[in-house]
């Protein structure tokens, strides 16, 4: 009974804490100026460590292990077991519902595109993107890509930036081109 009462607010204190508080209680190693939307850790976070000036998007994942359950039939090996570290170095983004694998480190001022698949390490100043990651930019070149979109509404309120969203011409908006 007190072992179900402990698990109930276990699960209520993980659903009402936020994420950057909820990390920290778990041993997460977190750097200065964190913007955590995510609280998908594994069962060992202390593996984790997230550098000054980051952002981690909502549903990112973190996988410190994983694989061996299938090698332990197998093999008769029931106790393989192996681990990896993730590191991500400062000022880095990982977009939404990102999945870093174990053993990656993410260097200083690295992107990572939404929904992207990190199986292989990230040098210093790289955007990656896609199923598996890979290298599709660098920062620099994203900077300059990005500024010449940049409408300037970091200081208005919601209305005031919606009233300008609208009213703003086509050719100030991001556009993609098609697939081929």
């Amino acid at each position: 009974m007190i072992k179900t009462i402990k698990n109930i607010i276990k699960n209520y204190k993980r659903r009402i804490e936020l994420p950057i508080d909820y990390a920290r209680r778990i041993g997460v190693n977190l750097g200065e100026n964190v913007m955590l939307s995510t609280k998908h850790f594994p069962t060992e976070p202390y593996l984790i460590t997230i550098g000054d000036n980051c952002r981690i998007a909502k549903n990112v994942r973190f996988f410190t292990h994983g694989g061996a359950w299938t090698l332990r039939y197998i093999y008769d090996d029931k106790d393989l077991d192996f681990f990896g570290k993730i590191e991500i170095g400062n000022n880095s983004y990982i977009g939404e519902s990102a999945m870093i694998m174990p053993g990656v480190k993410i260097g200083n001022n690295c992107m990572v595109a939404a929904g992207s698949v990190i199986t292989k390490s990230v040098s210093d100043n790289t955007v990656v993107g896609g199923n598996p990651a890979r290298a599709i930019g660098n920062i620099n070149d994203t900077y300059k890509g990005i500024k010449k979109f940049d409408v300037l509404t970091k200081k208005m309120n919601d209305l005031e930036k919606k009233n300008f969203l609208l009213n703003l011409d086509e050719d100030r908006f991001v556009s993609k081109p098609f697939l081929k």
